[in-house]
């Protein structure tokens, strides 16, 4: 190579390196100006004040905090079985019940919807959000289509037991018939299906489309963010049937809306969650309060993750007054 080529190809490398950085720098000074943002530091402080009652020991910025909850509170099992700990979690447990984005119910803001998702969980959670879209739309509440996310994830013979799938029966879901000898769903997309074929819905309702998402290599089960993008995959064009409305529950609402985020990008959508898993399991006990500091952990990752993608410009507040 001539060295002509060679000092142009040197200072085109030069002038690419720096226009990177600059780039970078550019990047660092917004996501700086976020977390400075009122709004971060509102969130900031109030997810301090939780590790200051778990008398947890790490630096108080957000990024700190979030590095410190994923070492201390992720959970060690999957959340059904989480045993009791040992621990006095009466302070942090009242800590909690201030909290109230992560427990009240999320009414959405429209009353008429393109697509509805219901996303997946156990089969009472499940059963708990399809009694919720009900409600909304007796409170008139309308969509043109309708999914449910669901997984290969077998069900838990403990907490999604023969009497569970049974005898649900949570008003205004009410049920039809069973038959003694039907067979019973072993996975969460099959138990979708029981859900729909035995729920009393709407006539004018359209028929649900229910997502089986297998679950990833190394992995025990589909993920929110797992079901998110095969939906993406599969069914982007009902995505853009909007407005788009995502049903949740609490305490997971605040969570998913940032993962959904994290996958969807800058396409707008709404939330609603119902309360039921709060008022069935309290925040007093070890296995309640566990649970929901597993959910803030998780929560103060993607929120973060998410400003620094700048997929989000602002942080949630964890009390609605604010």
């Amino acid at each position: 190579m001539k060295p002509l080529n060679k000092l142009i190809i040197a200072v085109l490398f030069l002038s690419g390196t720096k226009a990177f950085s600059a780039g970078k720098s550019v990047i660092g000074e917004q996501i700086g100006k976020i977390l400075s943002s009122p709004s971060c530091q509102a969130f900031r402080s109030e997810i301090d004040e939780l590790r200051e009652h778990l008398e947890i020991s790490c630096g108080d910025n957000l990024r700190e905090l979030n590095a410190c909850f994923q070492t201390h509170l992720l959970r060690k099992s999957e959340r059904l079985h989480i045993k009791e700990d040992g621990r006095n979690y009466k302070k942090v447990s009242e800590l909690l019940k201030t909290y109230s984005s992560y427990l009240d119910p999320v009414v959405p803001p429209s009353r008429k919807y393109g697509t509805v998702v219901l996303l997946g969980s156990t089969f009472t959670n499940n059963a708990d959000r399809l009694a919720n879209l009900l409600t909304l739309h007796n409170s008139g509440l309308s969509f043109d289509a309708l999914l449910a996310l669901g997984s290969d994830r077998p069900l838990d013979p403990k907490f999604e037991s023969k009497e569970t799938l049974t005898n649900f029966l949570l008003p205004p879901l009410l049920t039809t018939q069973r038959n003694a000898d039907e067979s019973l769903p072993k996975t969460e997309a099959e138990a979708w299906a029981y859900l729909f074929k035995h729920a009393a819905l709407p006539p004018q309702w359209p028929k649900p489309l229910i997502l089986n998402t297998l679950a990833p290599a190394g992995q025990a089960r589909a993920r929110t963010e797992d079901t998110i993008r095969d939906l993406l995959q599969k069914h982007a064009s009902l995505l853009k049937n909007r407005p788009l409305l995502f049903i949740s529950s609490q305490p997971f609402s605040l969570l998913q809306e940032e993962i959904i985020k994290s996958i969807l990008k800058d396409q707008e959508f709404d939330m609603a969650a119902d309360a039921h898993l709060i008022k069935r399991y309290g925040l007093d006990s070890s296995f309640s309060v566990q649970n929901m500091l597993d959910t803030i952990a998780r929560h103060t990752y993607q929120v973060l993750a998410n400003i620094e993608a700048g997929v989000v410009q602002e942080c949630p507040h964890l009390r609605a007054n604010k």
